[in-house]
């Protein structure tokens, strides 16, 4: 979602500053929330993680075959790289008026032929197996969700659209506890951040502790 700045706070305050930095009000009509702030941070790590995609190759155990004509995936890396595809064919369904699908981080009949849609109506090829969940997901399922990113950004859309809401949480198969597990904020964006090559968190890394330098001499600065 684009952003505006405000003008500079009075006193200088690097953080007030910071706090200037708002979100264009959404439509009345969208039918979902405004993305929370892990979800913003999520799309950043598993976007970014595209400039690095040998460390996002995925393998079958990384998915589970238990759920009739669905892969789950067996952790929450896998989790986020099947939402990350959704998204964006979400994003090229609502620029070609398709049928938009839940991100549910399963890789299931829906996903499947909404990704064959998006696929057929690319002018460039996108790559990708859809035959069978398995073909699609290992070992390029990351790459393949990059590619229709670029198609969703050619095509001017919005990084955020309107998603439809899942009938449940999100969940993975735990392979230990042979049970569903519904990821916590924190663990995956945690997962996400482990996943990546060093030199993205050396990048990542930086951007951080930037934003922690500036906070304590900010602090420091209006203790005097």
């Amino acid at each position: 979602m684009p952003y505006f700045r405000k003008p500079l706070s009075d006193d200088d305050d690097f953080l007030s500053d910071l706090e200037t930095l708002k979100p264009d009000a959404p439509a009345a009509s969208a039918p979902s929330a405004e993305p929370s702030i892990f979800d913003r941070l999520t799309d950043v790590f598993q976007s970014g993680a595209g400039f690095f995609a040998e460390s996002q190759k995925l393998s079958a155990s990384d998915f589970t075959s238990k759920f009739a004509g669905v892969c789950k995936p067996t952790n929450e890396h896998a989790l986020l790289v099947v939402q990350l595809l959704q998204k964006q064919i979400n994003r090229v369904s609502q620029a070609k008026g398709f049928t938009k699908i839940a991100v549910d981080g399963d890789l299931g009949p829906g996903t499947l032929a909404a990704f064959r849609k998006v696929q057929q109506s690319a002018p460039s090829s996108i790559p990708g197996n859809a035959a069978t969940c398995m073909s699609l997901a290992v070992p390029d399922l990351h790459d393949i969700a990059m590619a229709v990113k670029a198609h969703a950004d050619a095509l001017g859309v919005s990084a955020t659209v309107a998603q439809p809401k899942p009938a449940v949480p999100p969940t993975f198969f735990n392979p230990k506890t042979q049970a569903l597990q519904t990821p916590s904020s924190a663990a995956g964006l945690v997962d996400a951040f482990k996943t990546m090559p060093m030199p993205m968190k050396i990048a990542f890394g930086g951007i951080f502790a930037g934003i922690g330098y500036f906070a304590f001499f900010d602090k420091k600065r209006r203790r005097r």
